[in-house]
């Protein structure tokens, strides 16, 4: 009886560190895809060519808000498009718990804010940021970066 009840608690035990163990795996996993995600979204950010343009522009503007009333000939309907869709994109993986909300906020939260309160964006390519439900996860995104 006694060697039972050892063996029972030895097993246990045993099971007990392996759970532990697993359990040390899977968030070390899930923090190195947050961060795979975070590095694949930068690079993104940094070399898509749409993305480019308009963060130069906002850039631009940051010195010069004159400039912020002027879009470029170069930045198309394609890439405003483009553009908010990487942020829309963003916001599911916050919501998806794949990146981490204070992360996002620290690395990608500035460009999607200046372009939400540029009136002239909108304006320009017709769209209605304020009432049109196909920006809803961009608006979702803006609202958690605020």
């Amino acid at each position: 009886m006694q060697t039972q009840i050892s063996f029972e608690v030895l097993s246990s035990f045993t099971a007990a560190i392996g759970a532990y163990f697993a359990y040390r795996e899977f968030k070390k996993s899930k923090k190195l895809n947050e961060i795979d995600k975070f590095i694949t979204y930068r690079e993104k950010l940094k070399k898509d060519d749409s993305l480019s343009k308009i963060v130069k522009h906002i850039q631009l503007w940051q010195n010069n808000t004159d400039i912020k009333s002027q879009i470029p000939k170069d930045i198309l309907l394609f890439d405003f498009y483009n553009f908010i869709g990487f942020y829309e994109e963003m916001y599911i993986l916050i919501d998806k718990s794949h990146i981490d909300k204070q992360i996002a906020k620290e690395m990608f939260a500035f460009y999607a804010i200046q372009i939400a309160d540029n009136d002239y964006y909108w304006h320009f390519f017709k769209e209605n940021y304020s009432t049109d439900d196909d920006w809803k996860n961009f608006k979702n995104f803006i609202e958690i970066m605020r």
